[in-house]
């Protein structure tokens, strides 16, 4: 009987023992779940969560609503800036800081020579990777209009020349993929030439007979050349060229295929990803479109009307903001959502500072008896603001800058 009281007192002790190990080991195992899992999202050297934004419709403006918080992207020299052209002469206008800024290069170019040539001038500013700011200089002598292409290294103020066109050739427009490999297109008295500069070698894309007449511009009209996003691609267009006075095509390059694509009736191109642009179409339905390089098929936007102009794009988050003329409005559309947002009046020539800030010309009322009328519509009176989207509100203006003609800033 004793034998048998012990033999039970044992196997309690075996089972208390159990339990206890049991209970350890779950205690354990909570302890690791919390270390391992709940701690790294709460320690501020995890990654953040991506900001999620909703658009509210609104009659004037978009109103951005974070529902994670904001995170901001690596800040380079370029960064906060929008940059000018003033009296042959670039600045900068830091618009967290309010910083004017002169990048005169230790006067590399000496004094401004605006008054020994029309043709004498600092044009097509282009921001590179945040570090860099490209430009062309024509400075004309006899015999020589002087261009070339430069390249402003931002952390050292130092300007490089990049490449010098020959002296008959006019430089109208580059882009640059990096302070080495750059577009442009050059017009003299043998050719008209699209050229692809890469690290020293040129390849002529397309070449042209010199152009024989001109014309008066328009709204409708641009010269332009850029990269896709992925470099891999590129565009030009140019609305007076030798082959046709009112040359309204987009033409597309695949650098690595050689494939030409052309898109027929447009104008003031923007790529919206690697192989897609959006676009002004002329006719037969005017309006902006996206052009699709894979399926080689345009499709309109049907929300945007026909008087939009000038397409900016924001790759990061699928939105283009545009112009509305003669209405002399600023809309925002949203590609994810397929929304078209009123959000500003008395305003044009909107482009993108960051995801959030825009730039954009304010336009003062025209007097009793009408603006005067030009070539490409109404003269306007205009000085350049900043406009805040999340906030809604107006920042100020850009010190003695009347226009966004040729500005750059980095995104």
């Amino acid at each position: 009987m004793e034998k048998d009281e012990q033999k039970s007192t044992n196997n309690r002790l075996v089972i208390i023992l159990l339990i206890v190990i049991c209970l350890i080991s779950l205690v354990a195992l909570g302890i690791s779940i919390y270390v391992f899992m709940v701690l790294p999202k709460s320690s501020g050297n995890s990654t953040p969560t991506p900001i999620v934004t909703k658009v509210v419709e609104s009659s004037l403006t978009p109103t951005l609503i974070q529902t994670s918080p904001t995170t901001e992207r690596k800040t380079e020299l370029a960064s906060n800036k929008l940059f000018y052209i003033l009296t042959d002469k670039i600045y900068s206008y830091d618009y967290l800081t309010k910083e004017v800024k002169n990048w005169d290069a230790g006067e590399i170019f000496g004094k401004a020579v605006a008054d020994k040539s029309p043709y004498a001038s600092i044009k097509n500013l282009r921001v590179i990777n945040g570090k860099y700011l490209g430009f062309i200089r024509c400075d004309e002598v006899k015999g020589d209009y002087g261009c070339g292409i430069y390249v402003l290294d931002l952390s050292q103020n130092a300007v490089t020349l990049k490449q010098k066109v020959g002296a008959s050739e006019m430089l109208s427009v580059a882009d640059w993929a990096t302070p080495d490999t750059f577009l442009y297109i050059t017009e003299g008295d043998d050719a008209w030439k699209f050229i692809y500069h890469d690290k020293g070698a040129k390849t002529t894309l397309e070449s042209l007979p010199p152009l024989q007449v001109g014309r008066g511009g328009g709204r409708n009209d641009q010269v332009k050349v850029r990269f896709s996003p992925d470099k891999a691609k590129v565009f030009y267009i140019d609305t007076t060229t030798p082959r046709n006075i009112t040359d309204y095509n987009v033409y597309v390059f695949d650098l690595k295929t050689n494939e030409k694509q052309v898109i027929g009736e447009s104008t003031q191109p923007e790529w919206l990803a690697n192989d897609k642009i959006i676009y002004r179409q002329l006719k037969p339905d005017t309006g902006l479109y996206i052009y699709d390089l894979v399926s080689k098929s345009s499709t309109k936007l049907a929300q945007v009307e026909a008087n939009s102009y000038n397409p900016e794009v924001l790759l990061s988050q699928k939105k283009t903001l545009y112009e509305m003329y003669p209405e002399k409005q600023v809309h925002l559309f949203d590609h994810v959502n397929n929304q078209d947002t009123l959000v500003l009046n008395m305003a044009l020539s909107p482009i993108w500072l960051s995801s959030n800030i825009i730039a954009y010309e304010e336009v003062a009322p025209c007097p009793a008896g009408g603006c005067e009328e030009g070539p490409g519509g109404e003269i306007l009176d205009t000085k350049v603001a900043l406009y805040d989207l999340s906030a809604k509100q107006k920042l100020g203006f850009v010190p003695d800058l009347t226009t966004n003609w040729a500005v750059a800033s980095y995104l």
